[in-house]
């Protein structure tokens, strides 16, 4: 089985490098498309990293959803985890 934790992150120091590497625009456009997907999954529903990221994303895929599911939650908009190994989003 994918560990996939190792790409969890507890805050946004992993921001700046990638804008460095990625440039600010297309940062910005991925953490937002991670940001909304992970917003408007159904509440009761599961996804599966390994299945919708391509294995070269899934640190920058981690580390965005770390970031957007902070964001969502601080806002009220609801709860979502990362489960078994990192492998797994839940949204409750």
């Amino acid at each position: 089985m994918t560990d996939l934790t190792i790409y969890l992150t507890e805050d946004d120091a992993w921001i700046v490098p990638y804008a460095g590497r990625m440039g600010w625009e297309t940062l910005t456009a991925y953490y937002e498309r991670v940001f909304l997907y992970l917003l408007e999954m159904p509440a009761g529903s599961q996804v599966r990293v390994t299945d919708i990221v391509h294995p070269d994303r899934y640190r920058l895929f981690l580390h965005c959803a770390c970031t957007a599911i902070r964001e969502i939650q601080g806002m009220g908009l609801g709860t979502v985890y990362i489960e078994e190994d990192a492998t797994l989003i839940l949204k409750l």
